[in-house]
Parts: structure tokens; sequence; C-alpha cells
């Protein structure tokens, strides 16, 4: 299960938890992705995503010395060097705020990443009901 298509039926899960894993869609991906967790997500479920945010990264890799910078490759590309480890569309709060409202999902609120996640300083946590 690759996380687009999700072998359950309509409205049968009370929370869908995608660690850096919609990144890794593209922006029209993301959309059907999106759409395949709320039909799954049963009213008032809860989704909570986490994945790189572009901003908080953009900010950090300015700010910082080159080898600090080579190190957050990871966060902007993923791992390019193994094949199908990439990332194909980074979000700020308010791009994956956006593509949530569009596919339906409410509530949405930012909240800090977890800090079990390496690098969580420039990661953004989502939290949204259907």
């Amino acid at each position: 299960c690759n996380g687009k298509y999700l072998p359950f039926k309509d409205n049968s899960i009370d929370e869908i938890y995608a660690s850096h894993l919609i990144e890794h869609f593209d922006f029209h991906e993301a959309f059907e992705v999106l759409n395949e967790w709320k039909r799954v997500l049963q009213t008032n479920g809860i989704l909570i995503i986490e994945t790189p945010d572009l901003l908080k990264s953009c900010i950090k890799f300015v700010n910082s010395n080159e080898q600090n910078r080579i190190n957050m490759y990871s966060n902007f590309f993923s791992e390019p060097w193994i094949k199908g480890q990439v990332h194909k569309f980074l979000y700020t709060f308010t791009q994956l705020k956006w593509a949530l409202e569009q596919v339906g999902f409410k509530n949405i609120e930012e909240k800090l990443a977890s800090r079990y996640i390496r690098r969580e300083d420039i990661c953004l946590k989502v939290i949204a009901t259907k």
C-alpha cells in the first residue's frame, strides 16, 4: 500500500497519520491521495500529516553555513540517489491548508512537528477533520 489507494471501505477509519508521505506525490497526485484519505475516514475522522515545511526549510537553508546546507539537501529532495525516493512537491502551511480545503477537510490547524522526526524544526504538522 503506497497511500494512494487504501484497502478500506468508505467511512471506515477513525484516524490517518501520514508521516513524510504527501511530499512523495506530485501536486496533482496529492489531490487524488487526499481524496482517497477523505473517502476512508469516518465523518469527523482525523487526518494528521507531517511533511517538510518548504518555507521553514528555505529560511534555515539561507541562514546556514555550507555544510549545514549540504546536510539539508535530503529535506528538499529526499534521497534522489535511491531509486523512487524523491520529494515531488513541498508545502508551506498555507499551501497544504488550501489543498486540504479544496477536497473538503475542515478545522485545519498547524501543530508542532513530532519530536522524534528528524529535523522537526523544519517540518510541518497539520491536523484536519473530515
